[in-house]
């Protein structure tokens, strides 16, 4: 049975008191994870990938309620493993994809770029490549089919910003859900909590708060197409529905 555990070892501490064995078999059950789960996992991405992420998430401190199998899943899967992977080793570096060229974040363009605002408002980042050409292309009429708030623009500018200055924030790690649940009433968490910068996500996508962007630092912007040519090799989520354009960056004929 304690071979089937996962991100949670009994040797962990919560709070001052010593994690017994049920309580972090409960913990486990709580969260999702059944053997058959782990197992169905397993099943797709290798038991190798599988205990690689399972390492390197406990380095980072994902561990405990952090890890429910409902977010965890989405982050599981063949096509994800590399962003994953990527994801739990970042550091400082991350990427923000806007359909706006500038210099510098500014607060009041918060909610220009899709505009939902999920999980929170604020800047939203990832610590992988994997979805800033989908966000940078997000306002343009080739974009792919989405759920959004905002309206193609006449004239954008696709472009994928690397940005510093993460390692210098205090991120709250929480699930999807608990991210939600805190952008329901977001001014009465930051008032109980103003230390906090921001939240972070499993899969690596971070949400800044307003009031923390001047935190950050812009250390290199690219126009969507030469981003892509420039990490041709890279597994992107399909960001452009132009055949055309794919097809002069891949070189195809």
């Amino acid at each position: 049975m304690w071979s089937e555990r996962l991100y949670i070892d009994i040797r962990e501490y919560h709070g001052d008191n010593l994690m017994t064995p049920i309580t972090v078999l409960r913990q486990i059950i709580k969260n999702g994870w059944t053997i058959a789960n782990r197992r169905n996992i397993i099943s797709q991405i290798g038991r190798s990938n599988f205990d690689e992420i399972a390492l390197l998430a406990k380095k980072t401190g994902r561990t405990g309620d952090i890890f429910r199998f409902s977010d965890a899943k989405n982050f599981l899967r063949p096509n994800e493993i590399s962003a994953t992977k990527e994801a739990l080793t970042q550091t400082n570096t991350v990427y923000h994809g806007s359909p706006f060229l500038f210099d510098a974040f500014d607060a009041t363009r918060i909610g220009a770029g899709e505009g939902m605002n999920k999980y929170g408002r604020g800047l939203y980042l990832a610590r992988t490549k994997h979805k800033a050409p989908f966000y940078a292309n997000i306002r343009s009429t080739d974009a792919p089919i989405h759920i959004g708030c905002t309206k193609p623009l006449a004239d954008p500018n696709p472009t994928v910003y690397t940005v510093q200055g993460t390692d210098k924030l205090n991120l709250k790690l929480c699930s999807n859900l608990e991210a939600n649940n805190i952008s329901k009433n977001q001014a009465a968490f930051q008032a109980e909590n103003p230390h906090i910068d921001g939240l972070e996500l499993l899969g690596g996508d971070i949400t800044i708060f307003p009031e923390s962007i001047h935190k950050l630092s812009i250390s290199d912007k690219e126009d969507v197409i030469n981003f892509v040519r420039n990490n041709k090799d890279y597994n992107f989520r399909t960001w452009t529905t132009d055949t055309t354009k794919l097809n002069s960056i891949y070189q195809v004929k």
